[in-house]
């Protein structure tokens, strides 16, 4: 509810495009330095601790912040908290791993696809708000619904949830470490994930993939608005009609897809997510049936390519040096996506189309990438087979 509007609140409390972008861009440096720290701090303090700590600080404190800004240097200090985010984010994933059997991995992350689906059917209850206010107050009013809604799911969360085996093992270990300890057993972190010849492929897509999410959740609003002239009321109804494409190919399409083929499909998601980007850009103002089927292309097309690569990067990495290696993988990843913001922002200023053109045409590139990683991955699998 709150992601559809937050660009276009910060255009209405008087900031340019290229300030939202540098607000992005900002969150994403520091993001940088938080994945850092976060497979240490994850594994000193464990995984549900850690998690429940840094999820409070870095998302109920930035929403009431968010609340009541009325200037960029609100929206920056919100998004310096909120960039602690990589600590949580690491200790949720290693809590969502450890304990899973390999084989059902990918199962584990449709389900997490289908949980966020199901949340984004309620985005158009956000058009009634605007109906009865203006844009700036019914905002402010999610993001107050919001502060509630993830401080009471993260205290619920906490009393439910137990530590892994992993977590309660590696918090042992983490008393005792001194500052060589922690170089070393990043560097070893740091020497598989370089040794690993399948994991660049994966982090060059991932990569590309950040950068699309990042431009898309912070320019495509304020297109459809812009330059595509529909109402604020109406494109919070594309959100749920995202989730119901989503709702829909997870219980019809996914179940039946095999972990096997995962090349082939995230393939064709980067193809349907590429085309549903050249879409937008032909689209003429005020189609409804345009704007449908883009949100529909990219619903399945993020469908199949997160839980497929989420799956083939849990299962190449060691449980015991899981938390560093997905916390030296994220830094990767953040320094190459944190100019996405800025970058998106002073192309959008150029021409509102460019941003969305240049992620179409990356999107083309690792579709390629894919292609070239799972023949290798095959070809390997067939010699493994013959001996």
């Amino acid at each position: 509810m709150v992601i559809t509007y937050a660009s276009v609140y910060m255009l209405e409390l008087g900031l340019s495009h290229s300030q939202i972008g540098l607000i992005a861009t900002i969150g994403s440096v520091l993001q940088v330095f938080t994945s850092l720290g976060s497979g240490y701090l994850t594994d000193r303090l464990g995984r549900k601790k850690a998690l429940f700590m840094f999820d409070l600080l870095c998302w109920s404190v930035p929403a009431l912040i968010w609340m009541f800004s009325s200037d960029i240097w609100h929206f920056v200090i919100a998004v310096t908290i909120n960039s602690l985010v990589k600590i949580p984010t690491t200790a949720f994933y290693c809590l969502l791993i450890e304990d899973t059997p390999a084989g059902v991995r990918s199962k584990v992350f449709s389900i997490l696809q289908f949980t966020g689906a199901a949340g984004g059917v309620f985005a158009p209850l956000a058009a009634i708000l605007i109906a009865y206010y203006d844009l700036v107050t019914s905002v402010r009013l999610l993001y107050a619904f919001f502060f509630m809604c993830t401080t009471m799911m993260v205290i619920a969360r906490h009393y439910f949830l137990y530590d892994t085996e992993i977590s309660v093992s590696k918090r042992g270990e983490a008393v005792s470490d001194t500052l060589p300890m922690i170089v070393k057993q990043y560097r070893s972190a740091a020497g598989s994930l370089l040794r690993n010849r399948s994991v660049l492929p994966i982090m060059f897509v991932y990569v590309l993939f950040n950068v699309q999410i990042i431009v898309k959740n912070t320019f495509l609003s304020v297109y459809m608005v812009d330059y595509l002239n529909f109402d604020t009321m109406t494109i919070a109804w594309f959100p749920a009609i995202s989730s119901i494409s989503m709702l829909a190919a997870l219980l019809g399409v996914i179940p039946r897809l095999k972990q096997s083929r995962m090349f082939v499909y995230i393939t064709i998601g980067l193809s349907v997510t590429a085309v549903s980007y050249v879409l937008l850009l032909v689209s003429p103002p005020k189609s409804f049936v345009f704007v449908i089927l883009i949100t529909v292309l990219h619903a399945i097309g993020t469908l199949l390519i997160l839980p497929f690569l989420e799956s083939f990067l849990s299962n190449v990495v060691e449980d015991a040096e899981r938390a560093k290696f997905y916390a030296l993988f994220t830094v990767c990843i953040m320094l190459f996506t944190s100019p996405a913001g800025a970058l998106g922002g002073w192309f959008y200023d150029i021409r509102p189309g460019i941003p969305f053109l240049l992620i179409a045409i990356g999107l083309v590139v690792c579709m390629g990438v894919m292609l070239v990683e799972g023949k290798r991955i095959g070809k390997q699998i067939i010699r493994t087979q013959i001996k």
